[in-house]
């Protein structure tokens, strides 16, 4: 007999903004644009619009786009402009939906998960192949959108800061402020946050461990991963038992320490640096940091295995300190990802051996939308699914 979720969700109080936009549920895309008549279209599209459908367009990491309509811009090709912009959506939610299909039973495959990361990303959004899927109503120059038939400007692409509005203040300092992302039609119905290395959603997903369950249950104030206070120690991985509820180090593992070690072909390599964290985190996960997801799907190891069995919690990132969010996932695994080892800390042909581990950690953090954390206030959680 299958048993249903528990889901705890801590009661917010709603907030009201002059940016806020009106309307309902995001409305659905029409799914057949082309067998519609352009009256029909330009109804549907002002229906979508009306109900806060807007206009944005999602990276599997890197740059984040958003459209800024020109104040002067006729209504009737903004509308048209925004199905187009819904149609290329499509195509791309249709290529990660195959991707996702294809990786399906196969999570714990090394060649799959390669495979299924270089998917995603070759279904990030990209201007030239969105320049040619409008190209029949529109032209894009220099980031500016117009009209193929009036010659009139429609919107501009932004991204970057550009991309972006302030919702509401930070909360407290050192942590970031709540922005939407800018569309046709104002502000998105997502919430952002601003990192150091760029913008990310505000809402993170985390599988728990019994570590996490019993912090949350004796009411700490934060939350650290369990082997926070050896973070320059060579560490095994301790693994969750749900049967006693307590955590284990894993058998028959090297720890973080001696696989660097052996990584670099520096076996006198005394500690961990700092900012070898990150990488280790992805290749062997010593439960110095805590993984979590941009996305509400699960993130699975590099075995292919679940964290969600002991459940799940819902985090609001804007009540993380920022110096606690090392996002992985807006730079596409690229730059944030450093195996942090300076040329004397690297034995002969040891860069060679890390080459590899680096690129499957980059593939981690883009199959998984990546983020990780040092720590993070009991007030972050905003819901507890068991």
């Amino acid at each position: 007999m299958k048993v249903a979720k528990q889901v705890w969700v801590r009661p917010v109080q709603a907030q009201s903004s002059a940016n806020e936009p009106s309307g309902g549920a995001q409305a659905r895309i029409d799914s057949s644009p082309r067998q519609q008549t352009q009256s029909g279209k330009l109804l549907q599209l002002k229906q979508n619009l009306a109900a806060g459908q807007q206009a944005i367009i999602q990276r599997v990491g890197g740059s984040k786009y958003g459209f800024k309509k020109d104040e002067e811009a006729d209504p009737e090709e903004v509308l048209l402009l925004q199905q187009e912009i819904d149609r290329y959506k499509n195509s791309l939610k249709q290529k990660k939906a195959n991707a996702a299909s294809a990786f399906q039973g196969k999570e714990g495959n090394k060649d799959a998960q390669s495979n299924y990361s270089a998917a995603l990303k070759n279904a990030s959004w990209d201007l030239n192949e969105f320049s040619q899927s409008i190209q029949e109503h529109f032209d894009v120059s220099d980031n500016l959108i117009t009209s193929k038939n009036s010659k009139r400007k429609v919107a501009t692409l932004v991204q970057g800061d550009a991309a972006y509005v302030q919702h509401t203040a930070a909360e407290k300092e050192g942590h970031s402020a709540v922005y939407k992302r800018v569309g046709l039609n104002g502000p998105s119905k997502k919430d952002y946050i601003k990192t150091g290395r760029g913008y990310l959603r505000r809402f993170a997903y985390r599988g728990l461990t019994p570590d996490e369950e019993l912090g949350n249950a004796e009411n700490r104030d934060i939350l650290r991963p369990y082997n926070h206070a050896y973070l320059s120690t060579g560490k095994k991985k301790a693994n969750s038992d749900w049967s006693t509820k307590t955590m284990k180090a894993a058998k028959n593992s090297d720890s973080d320490l001696t696989w660097l070690k052996e990584k670099s072909n520096n076996p006198g390599l005394a500690s961990i640096p700092a900012s070898s964290l990150e990488f280790l985190q992805h290749r062997k996960n010593a439960n110095k940091l805590f993984s979590a997801s941009s996305t509400a799907k699960n993130i699975t190891s590099n075995q292919g295995d679940a964290f969600t069995e002991g459940g799940r919690f819902k985090l609001d990132l804007s009540k993380v300190p920022l110096n606690d969010i090392l996002d992985q996932y807006t730079e596409g695994g690229n730059a944030s990802i450093q195996h942090g080892l300076s040329t004397d800390q690297i034995g002969v042909g040891g860069q060679a051996k890390l080459e590899e581990e680096i690129k499957r950690a980059k593939e981690s953090a883009i199959r998984n939308r990546e983020i990780h954390l040092r720590a993070y206030p009991r007030s972050a959680i905003v819901e507890h699914e068991k």
